[in-house]
């Protein structure tokens, strides 16, 4: 996944739950079961060299909403932890089983994540959070030293980010990888700069200047 937030540029990869094929899907294959054998093989190989068209979905589960705490409990923390998860990495929704007390799923649910921040409308918005991400980053990029390993934690009794240093790190990635990195990075750039068929821009996020900081940070 590669996605600018702010200025802030990110690759990221992400496990996924599951994916839900679309009409695509048979369409293709019922398209390849009746392909006479005197297709060409230059058209043969365009096709099968083309992926089906797929749709990534995240799965949850949730306790069953029996009142206007949970429901508020659920809009507050849930969704949020949901949408986040999912905005950043592209999954467009989410199949949520409500359970009961003994882990029994009663109600399945898809919700879309575009949907989160409005049905969460009056707890949380989806531009305070991204800017909020946005502010992290670029605190993170002004007060990191490369070669060193960093904690980030929340205290929100304290509303308060931590960032703590804890010394120069051992690097966690072989040497070979890391020169593997380098040379796919170069030839990308170089790839990107030449060719007129590029993939796409990145998708970007966060528009403002962000929220305002934490009370405290530590560094």
């Amino acid at each position: 996944v590669n996605v600018l937030v702010g200025s802030h540029r990110i690759l990221m990869a992400a496990e996924m739950d599951c994916y839900q094929t679309t009409q695509n899907d048979s369409r293709q294959n019922a398209s390849s079961s009746t392909s006479s054998s005197s297709t060409s093989s230059s058209t043969s190989s365009s096709d099968s060299s083309s992926p089906p068209a797929r749709t990534y979905v995240e799965l949850k589960t949730y306790k069953n909403i029996e009142d206007e705490r949970i429901h508020d409990t659920f809009k507050r923390f849930k969704l949020l932890s949901f949408w986040s998860q999912c905005v950043i990495c592209a999954v467009p929704k989410v199949v949520i089983g409500f359970r009961d007390n003994q882990g029994i799923v009663s109600e399945i649910r898809e919700i879309r994540t575009s949907a989160m921040p409005d049905m969460a409308k009056g707890f949380w918005s989806a531009p305070d959070c991204l800017n909020f991400l946005e502010y992290i980053l670029s605190a993170l990029k002004s007060q990191t030293i490369s070669g060193h390993r960093y904690s980030l934690t929340y205290q929100s009794a304290r509303n308060e980010v931590c960032l703590n240093d804890e010394g120069v790190a051992d690097n966690y990635l072989p040497p070979e990888f890391l020169s593997y990195l380098d040379s796919e990075l170069s030839e990308h750039k170089q790839s990107f700069s030449t060719n007129r068929n590029a993939p796409p821009p990145p998708r970007r996020f966060g528009s403002g200047s962000g929220p305002p900081p934490p009370k405290r940070r530590r560094v």
